[in-house]
C-alpha cells in the first residue's frame, strides 16, 4: 500500500480498522517512507486505513 507524500512531513502515522470510519489501531507509530507492507492480516477480512503526516510541529489530521 502506498499513499501520496506530504512535502512537509518527516514521517507518517498509519491507522487501521475493520470498518470505515473506525480506523483506530496504530499500525506504524512512526514511518518515514510512504509505503506499507503488512503480512499478518486475516484472510477474507476487509481492512480500512487512514494516514496522518507528522513533522516537528506535531501530528497532522488523519486522511479521509
Amino acid at each position: 500500500m502506498t499513499w501520496p507524500t506530504s512535502p512537509n512531513a518527516t514521517g507518517y502515522f498509519l491507522y487501521r480498522g475493520t470498518s470505515s470510519g473506525n480506523e483506530n489501531v496504530t499500525v506504524i507509530g512512526s514511518y518515514r517512507r510512504h509505503e506499507l507492507h503488512e503480512h499478518r492480516l486475516a484472510n477474507g477480512t476487509t481492512y480500512y486505513y487512514v494516514v496522518a503526516g507528522r513533522n516537528t510541529g506535531g501530528l497532522g489530521p488523519k486522511s479521509s
